[in-house]
């Protein structure tokens, strides 16, 4: 579970979760199987970074970086949608997520055009023109 870390400046904490197990690695290319990369850690994280927007209420400076933050795990239910919610069926849990992949993605394209993403490789291939979202 994520515990709180005093900052500096008008945020009051910041978030640190657990170290990813042995041979996971936390990275860019991080396999999609790893421990970290459950359905329960992306909820708990996508719970903060929903409090996270709300607090950020109509600042428009502090929305934008809140919503880059959310990007990573907006990316990773697009990539893993099916498994993801075969977890979250198994366990009997909420899903965090809006209904459909597409919403979630058009969330995920809105903050990207917004701060002129240029590149997203996997995404693109996995979500180009011929993808069919469910």
């Amino acid at each position: 579970m994520a515990r709180p870390r005093p900052t500096s400046g008008r945020t009051s904490t910041c978030f640190i979760g657990p170290s990813p197990p042995a041979g996971d690695q936390l990275g860019c290319f991080s396999p999609a199987d790893a421990k970290f990369v459950s359905l329960q850690t992306l909820a708990e994280g996508w719970k903060h970074l929903q409090a996270a927007e709300k607090a950020a209420g109509t600042n428009e400076a502090l929305l934008l970086r809140v919503r880059t933050a959310q990007l990573p795990i907006l990316y990773t239910f697009i990539i893993q949608w099916d498994r993801l919610r075969k977890e979250a069926e198994l366990a009997k849990a909420d899903w965090p997520m809006p209904d459909t992949q597409r919403a979630v993605y058009d969330q995920f394209m809105k903050t990207a055009e917004t701060i002129k993403m240029t590149h997203v490789a996997k995404a693109a291939a996995s979500t180009g023109s011929n993808r069919r979202f469910k």
